[in-house]
């Protein structure tokens, strides 16, 4: 099973990174909750590996329901999560530009945060940073996995992100409450 916390050799973002890589390896199952299902997804880092996300999410409700909130508890489907947040980071990353740069709960707690805000929340546990600022793409993985019903897709969600972010003087009520400036 893993879940480890960066160290100094070992890095948030290797971290993310590798749960990537572990997806295809032959014991994925013990890794992930669904893995053969999350296999179908074929993440390559295209818009229409998104849409394939957002019908992983209709046929899991569809079969499985909802991801209940103590996910955390078991370490396959904490690792989905994860691995579905890394997935989208790196893609969010790649349309944007930036490097992709992770950083654990830890380290967000020791970085400077405007507005002064404290990660109580352990739904934090990985944070991207992108330009100097620090999203959560996790809240996106959860708000999907959490709810039966939603107005938009993941895909679209995601989009709407990426589109936001590159457009910020176009947005009049953006819902900052995720996004943090370091």
């Amino acid at each position: 099973m893993v879940f480890a916390q960066s160290t100094s050799t070992y890095s948030s973002t290797d971290f993310m990174q590798g749960l990537r890589a572990q997806l295809h390896h032959p014991d994925s199952e013990r890794t992930f909750y669904v893995s053969q299902a999350l296999k179908t997804i074929n993440f390559d880092n295209s818009p229409e590996s998104l849409l394939r996300l957002d019908q992983f999410f209709q046929a899991f409700k569809k079969h499985l329901g909802i991801l209940t909130a103590d996910f955390n508890k078991t370490i396959q489907k904490l690792n989905t999560v994860l691995l579905i947040t890394s997935r989208i980071g790196y893609f969010i990353s790649s349309e944007l530009n930036c490097t992709e740069h992770w950083l654990s709960l830890k380290e967000l707690q020791m970085v400077a945060l405007i507005p002064g805000t404290e990660f109580a929340n352990s739904q934090y546990y990985y944070g991207l940073e992108l330009h100097g600022q620090i999203v959560f793409p996790i809240d996106y993985v959860l708000k999907h996995f959490s709810s039966m019903e939603m107005k938009t897709s993941i895909s679209e969600d995601i989009q709407s992100f990426i589109f936001d972010y590159r457009h910020p003087q176009a947005i009049d009520q953006y819902d900052y409450s995720t996004v943090f400036r370091i």
